[in-house]
């Protein structure tokens, strides 16, 4: 432990950056804390009230509207990390209004198909037509979630790492939990989770917006005449939105399937075996929502030893303070799984397969943001649609035979082949191997 911090407080006196990367990762990760206690106390409160079954509606209805979002994001949530802080503040405005330009009328137009085919997706897909009202309440929610996401990256290109960890951890699930006991105790009415949700989630994206205006002085007249055009910033972030896009639909495809094969008890049950073995991503989420920023201006300057700086006292930060949280869910995870009820418990293997999975995300850590804020999205795209089909392919002939097992098994394939391919391109590109600790590739 003492070579460890001594380790650390040499670091720290002989680049600015690991102290950066250190204290902002520090707050980040105390705001996700927080944003993680509360998402599982919403979600422990729907089982609680309304059981498997009812988080099961729930989960499926916030997957489906996160896929319309993944669409309506367009890559543009993490572009602006990119632009904002490859650009001079007067800059900012004009790329905002030319992002809104596009993003708000692609997202109604979006809105209106979700809203209207929630009836053939309910009866038709899920063959539960039962679905169709809380998918219609949560389509409301897509344009809100849409551009929280991308005032909260633009925060986080600016190094507002305070408020950015604020909007994207807490406000949503605080939110929550406040409207799910105000409709639960007080008003008699059906799909409260999915309304509690919605609600949440138009309240954030208010609060977001004036953060994010005030940030960026949007009041303040300029004198800048840049004209920037949509389609310059498209080019930028259509890969991202394809590899983001394969990165979710792996994250999303046993859900759906799961609903598919199964019954809306069983997602409920791999759904807090998701949420839990997610949580361990954490302090990658921490680490990676400061070192990102860093990556870009190191990559501006073709610093490829300050990347390399970087990104392995990134990746160690990541790995060794992750795989004892991840030992220890393993270890206590039936314990874990109890207090979410007895039914719960059935998610067991599923669990510790899913942490095994996390495990390897750990390890490979910030490869894939480092590949995607160089000029390396379409590598990135490739190497996630490849695994998305993996994924599909071991989804459709593993879960109707183990179920969520065979879901976890899946998942956690696909997290392992893309992060080595990963690793492997950093390698070929920048020649370092991205890792928390020493390989010899031989």
């Amino acid at each position: 432990m003492s070579k460890l911090l001594n380790y650390l407080k040499n670091k720290i006196n002989s680049d600015k950056h690991f102290l950066e990367i250190l204290s902002g990762s520090s707050i980040s990760f105390l705001f996700q804390i927080i944003g993680i206690g509360l998402s599982y106390l919403f979600i422990l409160l729907v089982s609680r009230i309304y059981g498997a079954e009812g988080l099961g509606i729930y989960t499926l209805s916030f997957t489906l509207v996160s896929i319309f979002a993944l669409i309506g994001k367009f890559g543009l949530d993490t572009a602006i990390i990119k632009f904002v802080a490859d650009s001079f503040e007067e800059q900012l405005k004009n790329i905002y209004i030319t992002i809104l330009k596009f993003l708000i009328p692609f997202n109604i137009i979006l809105m209106i198909i979700m809203f209207y085919s929630s009836s053939y997706i309910a009866s038709d897909i899920f063959e539960n037509i039962k679905l169709m009202i809380p998918f219609q309440i949560v389509s409301f929610a897509l344009i809100p979630i849409v551009l929280r996401f991308l005032h909260a990256n633009g925060l986080r290109g600016l190094k507002q790492i305070k408020e950015y960890a604020f909007l994207q951890s807490i406000i949503v699930y605080l939110l929550a939990i406040v409207f799910l006991l105000l409709f639960h105790f007080f008003l008699n009415i059906n799909y409260i989770p999915i309304i509690s949700f919605t609600m949440a989630v138009i309240i954030s994206f208010i609060i977001s917006t004036f953060i994010w205006l005030k940030k960026i002085n949007f009041f303040k007249p300029y004198k800048s005449k840049l004209n920037i055009k949509i389609k310059d910033l498209l080019v930028v972030s259509f890969p991202m939105l394809l590899s983001s896009s394969l990165m979710l639909v792996i994250g999303w495809t046993d859900t759906i399937m799961l609903g598919m094969y199964t019954n809306e008890a069983n997602v409920g049950i791999y759904g807090v075996s998701l949420k839990i073995a997610t949580a361990t991503a954490i302090i990658l989420t921490a680490v990676t929502s400061v070192s990102a920023t860093k990556f870009v201006y190191a990559l501006k300057k073709d610093n490829y030893n300050e990347l390399k700086k970087v990104a392995l006292f990134s990746n160690q930060l990541i790995f060794y303070t992750t795989f004892p949280i991840i030992t220890i869910l393993a270890v206590f995870r039936d314990e874990v799984l109890n207090l979410f009820g007895a039914e719960f418990m059935s998610g067991s293997f599923a669990l510790g397969v899913l942490l095994l999975g996390r495990t390897f995300d750990s390890i490979s850590g910030t490869s894939g943001y480092i590949l995607n804020m160089s000029s390396e999205q379409k590598s990135v795209k490739n190497i996630m649609f490849f695994s998305a089909i993996v994924n599909i392919v071991l989804n459709y002939w593993l879960i109707p035979l183990y179920g969520i097992n065979g879901a976890a098994v899946a998942s956690a394939t696909s997290i392992f082949l893309w992060n080595i391919l990963f690793i492997i391109k950093i390698k070929q590109k920048f020649g370092f191997l991205n890792l928390p600790f020493k390989w010899n590739l031989k």
